[in-house]
């Protein structure tokens, strides 16, 4: 059994996301790590897994140092899946839809973070039983994606697929907590965690950290700002190290309460 925040330790030494710096790592998901962890922890076997909508692949880099391999799957292809291809010997990366995937192997651990609202109400049975094919008995599946009671309905948001500003990989709809566990219940999954996360204290200060980590990245490169940052820079660190146990009592308080919480959080586990 994995520590309780190994995961999340590992991310930040890692530094998950490339548009980041690394001085100053994203530190407003250590709840989320934690859930993930717990989520693995409950998995047969560490062998491989399946990362559905990788985006930047900030999530399979720690599950990479815990599995002996992994799989990140992108609509399209971007720049950050393909660094990380070459980086990790271990990670394979695809491009497409699972539904028209041909895949060897059954997966232990399948990842979904911010996927669900991405997919139609048509394709959706289609797309639970792909995943359910995918897995053996005592399989994991993690889910996050919306929460409808905060977030309200998709259509209503700027990120409606249909809304004008995005294409077709906008939100199509934010489903209701009962719509999810009824369709993988439907495919033999016993649901074995839940909680909601992503509240408002955590989104507040999320801007602010991506912000000045950004900029610190981006600043690097310049010789001047190199020489004269080494100076100032615990002062960020001190503040982010700060916000981080701020965040993560806020979103352990809230895991309950989804009045307050933008996001849900659901994981299944395979019976047979």
């Amino acid at each position: 059994m994995y520590a309780k925040n190994d995961l999340y330790w590992i991310y930040r030494k890692n530094n998950g996301d490339d548009r980041l710096s690394h001085r100053l790592p994203d530190v407003t998901k250590k709840f989320t790590l934690e859930v993930m962890n717990s989520a693995i922890n409950l998995c047969p076997k560490w062998d491989n897994f399946l990362d559905i909508g990788a985006s930047t692949g900030h999530y399979s880099i720690p599950f990479l140092h815990k599995f002996r391999k992994g799989t990140a799957v992108e609509a399209t292809s971007n720049v950050h899946l393909d660094n990380l291809s070459k980086k990790y010997k271990n990670l394979t990366v695809r491009n497409g839809f699972i539904q028209k995937m041909d895949f060897k192997e059954k997966f232990d651990f399948i990842l979904m973070a911010d996927v669900f609202e991405h997919i139609p109400e048509t394709d959706l049975v289609d797309f639970v039983s792909r995943v359910s094919f995918l897995q053996e008995a005592g399989g994991i599946v993690y889910i996050l994606t919306p929460n409808p009671t905060f977030c309200g309905p998709a259509c209503e948001t700027e990120l409606f697929h249909d809304g004008g500003k995005l294409d077709h990989f906008g939100h199509y709809k934010h489903y209701h907590p009962s719509e999810i566990t009824r369709l993988f219940s439907e495919h033999n999954y016993e649901k074995i965690i839940e909680s909601y996360e992503e509240g408002i204290l955590k989104n507040y200060f999320k801007r602010y950290v991506f912000s000045i980590s950004i900029r610190d990245r981006k600043y690097s490169k310049n010789i001047f700002y190199k020489m004269i940052s080494p100076i100032f820079i615990w002062i960020p660190q001190i503040a982010f190290n700060i916000i981080e146990k701020i965040v993560y009592h806020n979103e352990w308080k809230n895991k309950n309460n989804d009045i307050k919480s933008m996001s849900y959080v659901v994981v299944f586990k395979k019976l047979k």
